[in-house]
């Protein structure tokens, strides 16, 4: 008698939607540019309701803010948003992997910016021990969209 391997079944697991807001500063002075950030992202999460991320591309930091930190820079001026765009769409669960597919819209219109694709390897945590077999999940991934 043989024994049948079975395959993991992916299952839809709902929507997920992401908030980026590309902030610049609302200077009154020119001569304090340089104390503040050229630019940061701003990213509010779904699975941190209640918290606000900002990215500091230039000084490489993640900061993590309540967010009612939106309402006081509005109130404030000191920080105007320059683009804001949603990232949404559905995520599936397949095995060890959730897969999230949705498109790329800004925050006003409903005219298609992009598409996204991210692939999350759940069992492993940590980016250096998942690294080797992402890397070549990659390598098969540009493998096959080269043809």
């Amino acid at each position: 008698m043989q024994e049948r391997q079975s395959t993991p079944r992916s299952s839809r697991n709902g929507r997920w939607k992401v908030n980026l807001s590309f902030y610049r500063p609302l200077l009154k002075e020119q001569a304090n540019a340089a104390e503040y950030p050229r630019e940061f992202l701003g990213v509010a999460l779904p699975e941190q309701p209640n918290k606000y991320y900002f990215v500091i591309r230039q000084h490489r930091l993640v900061l993590e803010a309540d967010l009612a930190i939106q309402t006081i820079m509005e109130k404030l001026q000191s920080y105007k948003t320059r683009v804001a765009i949603i990232f949404e769409g559905f995520q599936y669960q397949l095995g060890d992997f959730r897969l999230r597919v949705g498109k790329v819209v800004p925050v006003h219109s409903e005219n298609l910016r992009g598409i996204i694709m991210e692939i999350e390897y759940l069992p492993i945590s940590s980016w250096e021990k998942s690294h080797r077999i992402m890397g070549e999940f990659h390598d098969i991934l540009q493998e096959a969209l080269s043809k």
